[in-house]
């Protein structure tokens, strides 16, 4: 699918992943399609670097999120974080969006499937086979 044919009142959920992506701060067609999901009130999540991407879109002006990302990271200072806003915490949901550090990744994904209902918010460590290595 081309990003001209999303339709985000087709999706349940935006979910931006980390990486480098400092190249698309300043894509057009990307920030208007995470506003996009945003106006229409659709679940935003994103990790590590990820929330760089929000940043940019205006996303965390009013929001509390997190990120793995650091004032001193020069290459996302375009992204125009509101660094006042950034807990000290590996997950945060607010204002129906999950932000999380990047090696968070498993309690990232469990908070992902709670706010989907996907599993019961009263679930506890849903997916604590993951937290610890196994042998078999």
């Amino acid at each position: 699918m081309h990003i001209d044919e999303v339709a985000p009142q087709e999706f349940a959920a935006l979910i931006i992943p980390g990486g480098n992506p400092y190249v698309l701060l300043e894509d057009n067609k990307i920030m208007r399609l995470i506003k996009e999901f945003h106006h229409s009130n659709i679940y935003i999540a994103a990790i590590c670097a990820g929330p760089s991407l929000l940043a940019s879109a205006g996303i965390l002006n009013e929001t509390s999120y997190t990120t793995s990302l650091t004032p001193d990271e020069t290459d996302y200072s375009k992204a125009g974080f509101v660094w006042e806003n950034k807990v000290n915490r590996i997950v945060m949901t607010d204002k129906n969006v999950t932000t999380a550090t990047g090696s968070a990744y498993v309690e990232f994904a469990e908070e992902v499937l709670k706010s989907l209902g996907l599993v019961s918010p009263e679930e506890e460590n849903s997916l604590a086979y993951f937290k610890v290595p196994g042998m078999s």
